[in-house]
């Protein structure tokens, strides 16, 4: 692929990237589907030097339609292979909406588990540098029973879950976010203990507030925990990682320490995976808090495409700031 590879500083593009090089390597049944994969390397570069690698019979090339790019991954998958469906932008997963939640999520469960589809779905969504196609629909993919919805914020995390993904026994939606796709590098080799699908992570331990985000708002909360931490205020984080299934575990032991929750994230407020995370601690009977639990995120309107306005309806480090500084403040 590049001069690059495991043991390299990776972006999150690059980090996925040499994860799906190395899967196509291991396991001949592992192909790319979609729009630009082959010649132009994908969007955003996402394939640069693969079909290099794997020629078009493993890089294929489809038309404009991204539901008959998923229907076609759906068949593969059934035909013995584990493909790797590229929707450009999750924007674009409406277009998709009948294949992808009413086909690949529900085949098992019309097929009394006889088929299962063994396919990622890879896309790229939320407010980036490309300032297009900011929505983020992660909550109604994660509605529909039979999708896993993984979302990385760190490139280390990405390679790991990229690699667990396409060995999968069921479909997973992959959401690279945009404002990270090329951001901040990590060293990713292989003596790490690698994150699995459907564990959270602690990313950052404190005594105050449990902080719990994933994607881009990950960035928002770290910042906040520097500035908290001045002011004498200890954050623990808490990454999802993969917002469908939750680490109900992970959760409830950090809130079970601190005793304060905020929930952070882009998505629209209402109906978003933080109701879900409330609701999970809400329900655990044994979890006591100290102030009632804060959820962030966007208002219910289509995130803007432009700035100043798209700024404006985000969740921003101060906002999480003012939160945690609420919450301590009740409680203390």
């Amino acid at each position: 692929m590049t001069a690059t590879g495991v043991g390299s500083r990776l972006s999150i593009r690059d980090a996925v990237s040499e994860a799906i090089m190395h899967e196509m390597e291991t396991d001949s049944s592992v192909v790319v589907i979609g729009q630009d994969v082959g010649r132009f390397g994908g969007a955003l570069g996402t394939y640069s030097g693969l079909y290099d690698r794997f020629g078009d019979d493993r890089m294929i090339e489809t038309g404009i339609s991204e539901s008959a790019v998923v229907s076609l991954g759906l068949g593969a998958s059934l035909a013995g292979y584990r493909p790797i469906v590229d929707l450009m932008f999750a924007d674009f997963i409406p277009v998709a909406a009948n294949a992808l939640l009413s086909q690949v999520a529900n085949f098992s469960y019309m097929t009394g588990g006889e088929w299962t589809p063994q396919l990622v779905v890879r896309t790229r969504g939320g407010d980036g540098p490309y300032r297009a196609h900011p929505q983020n629909l992660e909550a109604l993919l994660g509605h529909v029973p039979g999708l896993t919805v993984v979302i990385p914020s760190t490139p280390a995390d990405a390679y790991d879950l990229m690699t667990a993904a396409i060995r999968a026994p069921g479909p997973v939606v992959f959401i690279e976010p945009l404002y990270l796709l090329q951001g901040p590098r990590q060293l990713v080799d292989d003596g790490r203990d690698p994150a699995r699908i459907g564990s959270a992570a602690v990313v950052r331990r404190g005594r105050d507030v449990t902080v719990v985000s994933y994607g881009r708002s990950m960035r928002m909360a770290q910042v906040a925990a520097a500035q908290l931490e001045r002011d004498g205020i200890d954050c623990e984080i808490v990454d999802l990682r993969t917002v469908v299934p939750l680490d109900r575990g992970t959760l409830l032991d950090s809130v079970g320490r601190t005793g304060r929750l905020v929930v952070v994230h882009d998505a629209w407020l209402s109906g978003g995976i933080g109701a879900e995370v409330v609701a999970i601690v809400a329900e655990s009977g044994h979890t006591h808090l100290s102030a009632p639990p804060v959820r962030l995120g966007a208002p219910n309107i289509p995130v803007p495409y432009a700035q100043p306005l798209r700024d404006a309806t985000l969740p921003r480090s101060q906002d999480i700031i003012d939160a945690v500084r609420s919450l301590v403040g009740e409680a203390r």
